[in-house]
């Protein structure tokens, strides 16, 4: 019997919401997860993205088999045209990071980061909740995160961006066996074809785990305790709160 995939509680990509109101992960335990029409295609357009930048970059594929794979994801009903442009862009991308080093750099894709050595939260089986980067590329003492976002809704800034900070805490951790301390510089991109372009945002190694530290470790002791009242603000649309509708701190 196949194992259901797991979604952390406080998830990357939730992390703006949860950060700035702890209490709502508590309040919405037990709901029904959703979904939505963009969110599928969002899903179909990464594993496009995932495709060109695994024949690109980790796995020699024959433009026959490449061709066979594409066209499997090509036959999705929610395949949309606008998605092999928006992808091409984003490996397009990927390349120029390549490029940036003096020496090809270590490259992974769709790698599971141990989001929960930072906000304590953990799987059934003890090991830590997990988040998903689209890329990681290290090289020269620089961790470089990419994220590809489908959405043709609201441009979103890499810039203290909570979601890629903590795939970026995430790396370090994991790499770290790898790696030790070497890791100096943090960088992160988000590749948004349909909406603003590329955004690209660096830091070092040191204010991210300050961040980490001050901010995420207390706002997800709160989260997972459910010791505080639940605050309303542009994190309620923005990251999809389960309670938005019901939500009194919303609605007062």
């Amino acid at each position: 019997m196949p194992i259901p995939e797991y979604h952390a509680k406080l998830s990357p990509s939730s992390a703006a919401r949860w950060i700035n109101c702890p209490a709502s992960v508590k309040l919405s335990d037990g709901m029904p997860e959703t979904t939505s029409a963009d969110a599928e295609r969002g899903r179909l357009a990464h594993a496009i993205a995932e495709l060109k930048a695994r024949k690109k970059f980790l796995t020699p594929m024959s433009a026959r088999t490449f061709s066979s794979q594409l066209k499997k994801l090509h036959e999705d009903p929610r395949y949309e045209k606008t998605m092999d442009e928006a992808t091409d862009s984003y490996i397009e991308e990927l390349t120029a990071h390549a490029m940036n080093f003096k020496a090809p750099p270590f490259i992974a894709l769709e790698t599971r980061v141990p989001i929960g050595l930072i906000t304590g939260e953990h799987q059934a089986d003890g090991t830590p909740a997990f988040g998903t980067a689209d890329c990681i590329q290290i090289g020269e003492g620089i961790l470089w995160i990419t994220d590809y976002k489908n959405g043709a809704g609201v441009p979103v800034e890499a810039e203290e961006n909570p979601q890629m900070m903590l795939y970026a805490l995430g790396a370090l951790a994991y790499y770290r066996p790898f790696y030790g301390d070497t890791l100096h510089i943090a960088r992160m991109t988000i590749v948004q074809p349909a909406a603003g372009g590329v955004s690209t945002w660096e830091t070092t190694r040191s204010a991210l785990e300050a961040w980490g530290y001050d901010v995420v470790v207390p706002a997800a002791g709160k989260a997972l305790s459910g010791e505080e009242e639940p605050r309303s603000g542009e994190w309620c649309r923005s990251h999809f709160c389960p309670l938005r509708a019901t939500c009194r701190a919303r609605a007062q």
